[in-house]
């Protein structure tokens, strides 16, 4: 049930008084015969509060390219033994502002986020060819071109402006005062429960639903959610429009159910900006297009791995990264191989059999984490402890698993003794993106999402591992991997990467 202290702070946000009856909120008609002064006044600041996360996503980025310019002259002096100096100039400024602003036409500062991968995407080929011009208007005026210089700021402000936009939204992604508030649509309470959990767990969106309007369907105790539920007619939303709430979510199951259309009907001109959740939302939305068919709306999907040539993109990618890592991670490696030799009896690397492209069998190599004998001591263990038997079917790990080393366990924290997969994926085995491989004994866990699984060649990080790592249960990871395969782009693989450490770095549930 809805407590004082929410109710006060729901009237609070409102700005009306309110009832409470069931968990249902029941607004009375609010007065709106404020001067139009105090009404634009109003409007001008919660518009200012707004733009709040825009102004501080963009001095990130102005601040990013400043870094990478000075990185980019330090290495550079360094390199030709000229002395080390800042070039913090009017021009490097007025260039930086430049690239920020131009930033803007391609709708990377818009109130609602994009997606990850399409962000990143959007501002490498911006900062490629703002880059480029720069360099042009440089060799036109002066006659000559630093090209050393400006292909490091260009390497460096491709890490620092997505590294710098992280840092914000982390810092205060989650502060009341961040994103577009909103009015969650719903007729469904499990629709409704995923798109605010979403919501709340990836504040790069930037929007934050107040309120949920369930256009008269029947509410209960499941409804308590944290937001006030409108049952019926509202209008406070009339008094939510006039303070610059302008923002609505669809969520709702049915779109063509007609108590649904009535009620987007009814409000369909109060909110400026609208955000639709379709049913199918885990199956494709990332590179989702849409058409028009003489009034109707047409959603074209491609496979995007299915594609020949996409597949040979994503092969190449993966060897030159590989390779580019390897320099710096095989140094790790072989202290880790030193350090599990002293630690316990038995061999460095662990191979495993797993399934991967086509179904074919291959042997997936890893730092040994476990005890030799492990299987025996498993069985033994589950034997011994019934009750962790249900946990082993539903997840295939044990967050105690008798089997692993005092090392291993800070091995598979860290993911580090998933390195000498970098073998598998030079030999064609693995992808460094992808599903997890599956084991022999797992087939039939995958269910409706086996056949995609085998399309692809099996990954060391994925999408699952950087959105929950083990804190969903195996059916939910397959799933995940399966909105991987039907969404994948270049730019999704290099998103992932991009999380794979900071995941890896900020979960404790690693087992």
């Amino acid at each position: 049930m809805i407590n004082e202290e929410l109710q006060a702070r729901i009237a609070a946000a409102t700005q009306q008084p309110v009832r409470f009856e069931n968990n249902v909120v029941e607004a009375f008609p609010v007065d709106l015969s404020g001067s139009h002064f105090e009404r634009l006044g109003l409007y001008l600041i919660q518009r200012l509060r707004d733009s709040i996360p825009t102004m501080l996503v963009a001095l990130a980025d102005f601040c990013g390219l400043l870094v990478a310019a000075e990185l980019a002259m330090l290495v550079q002096d360094a390199a030709t033994s000229a002395p080390l100096a800042l070039y913090f100039s009017p021009t490097l400024l007025a260039y930086s502002a430049i690239m920020t602003f131009a930033y803007g036409f391609i709708d990377v500062y818009s109130g609602v986020a994009r997606s990850g991968p399409d962000e990143l995407r959007r501002l490498t080929l911006m900062t490629t060819i703002l880059v480029m011009i720069i360099a042009s208007v440089t060799y036109f005026a002066s006659g000559r071109l630093p090209i050393t210089a400006y292909a490091l700021a260009w390497a460096f402000a491709l890490f620092a402006i997505p590294l710098g936009r992280a840092a914000v939204r982390a810092q205060f992604g989650r502060r009341d005062w961040w994103g577009r508030k909103a009015v969650l649509f719903a007729n469904d309470i499990r629709t409704a429960r995923r798109v605010i959990k979403s919501l709340r767990e990836q504040p790069r969106m930037a929007v934050k639903p107040i309120a949920i309007m369930t256009g008269g369907v029947e509410v209960n105790a499941e409804w308590d959610l944290g937001l006030p539920v409108l049952h019926g007619t509202w209008a406070g939303l009339i008094k939510a429009k006039l303070r610059g709430i302008d923002h609505a979510i669809i969520a709702m199951p049915n779109l063509n159910d007609p108590q649904s259309l009535a009620l987007i009907r009814r409000y369909e001109f109060m909110f400026k900006h609208w955000t639709i959740v379709p049913y199918f939302v885990q199956t494709y939305s990332m590179w989702l297009r849409t058409n028009e068919l003489n009034g109707l709306i047409a959603m074209q999907l491609t496979h995007r791995l299915f594609v020949p040539t996409h597949r040979a993109m994503k092969r190449v990618l993966d060897i030159v990264l590989t390779l580019m890592g390897s320099i710096v991670l095989l140094p790790i490696g072989l202290l880790i191989a030193l350090a599990i030799k002293v630690d316990s009896k038995g061999p460095v690397f662990y191979g495993q059999k797993r399934l991967g492209h086509h179904g074919e069998t291959f042997r997936m190599l890893k730092f040994r984490s476990m005890i030799q004998n492990a299987d025996e001591v498993l069985e033994d263990y589950l034997a011994e402890h019934p009750e962790m038997r249900d946990e082993w079917n539903e997840n295939q790990k044990l967050k105690k698993d008798p089997r692993i080393t005092g090392l291993g366990r800070f091995l598979r924290r860290t993911s580090l003794d998933e390195l000498p997969q970098l073998l598998n994926v030079l030999r064609g085995e693995m992808s460094l993106v992808g599903p997890r491989p599956c084991m022999t004994d797992q087939r039939e866990m995958y269910d409706w999402t086996w056949e995609f699984y085998t399309r692809v060649r099996p990954g060391i990080t994925g999408q699952w591992q950087v959105s929950a790592r083990n804190s969903v249960s195996f059916r939910e990871r397959t799933t995940m991997d399966a909105f991987y395969i039907r969404n994948w782009s270049v730019w999704l693989d290099l998103y992932i990467l991009a999380k794979t450490i900071p995941a890896v770095l900020r979960h404790s549930d690693a087992y």
